[in-house]
């Protein structure tokens, strides 16, 4: 019967130092902030589009005009829209 001998080898290989699965750390939770980063930038910028379309809509209420109003100036007018009139001559003629 032939005598059989058993050798242990060691995981590493010459020359490393053995802080590969620490790069692999380092790197996956550098992933994982950036991931978060980005998520929070998306729901940033959705809280601020809502934000200014709210701000729109209140601007929109307290002119008077509803969408339907809004809707049915559309309809009749052809052609480009007329030119924005200046805020103090509105203000002059609200107060006649």
């Amino acid at each position: 019967m032939p005598n059989t001998q058993t050798t242990v080898t060691g995981t590493k290989r010459a020359g490393d130092s053995g802080n590969g699965s620490g790069t692999l750390l380092f790197l996956s939770l550098v992933a994982l902030l950036m991931i978060g980063g980005v998520a929070a930038y998306i729901v940033y910028e959705g809280r601020k589009a809502t934000a200014s379309k709210q701000q729109k809509r209140r601007h929109r209420m307290r002119s008077g005009r509803t969408p339907q109003t809004v809707a049915a100036g559309a309809e009749g007018r052809r052609g480009p829209p007329p030119p924005p009139r200046k805020r103090r001559a509105q203000a002059k003629r609200k107060k006649r």
